[in-house]
């Protein structure tokens, strides 16, 4: 009950985690919330980490079993003033150029981009009109 009250009081894009001692992943006690983001404030994020506030390495807990994936980067964007040629793919944006390093041992970046380019692919991709009533909402 006190849980359920206390996740009234989240944000409706606030997920309450709760593990406890002695239960399933009590290994790990944590006590919490996780925050969904939007697409565009995962953008922001990316965005953000390449210059104001870079992301760094983190030490591994010695209780976190150890993984191949571990990159210091949620995606590591690079960016030039000149066009790079270590790339398939780049973006120019106001006499800078930006592109998604190339992985080092695991696809983490190539996995991220394609995710990210699915969501967005996802958000504007048109909606077929073909036998769909047009409806107008007037204000």
């Amino acid at each position: 009950m006190r849980l359920n009250e206390e996740a009234e009081q989240n944000a409706p894009d606030d997920l309450p985690v709760d593990i406890r001692p002695g239960f399933t992943g009590g290994e790990y006690p944590l006590h919490g919330k996780f925050r969904l983001r939007s697409f565009s404030n995962i953008l922001y994020f990316l965005g953000r980490s390449i210059a104001e506030e870079p992301e760094r390495d983190v030490s591994r807990d010695f209780r976190t079993p150890s993984t191949s994936e571990n990159p210091v980067n949620a995606m590591e964007v690079k960016e030039t003033t000149e066009p790079p040629e270590d790339t398939d793919f780049f973006v120019e944006y106001r006499g800078h150029y930006f592109y998604v390093a190339p992985d080092k041992g695991y696809p983490w970046n190539q996995t991220a981009f394609r995710v990210l380019s699915q969501v967005f692919q996802m958000t504007m991709s048109p909606v077929p009109r073909i036998g769909v009533p047009s409806i107008t909402i007037a204000k």
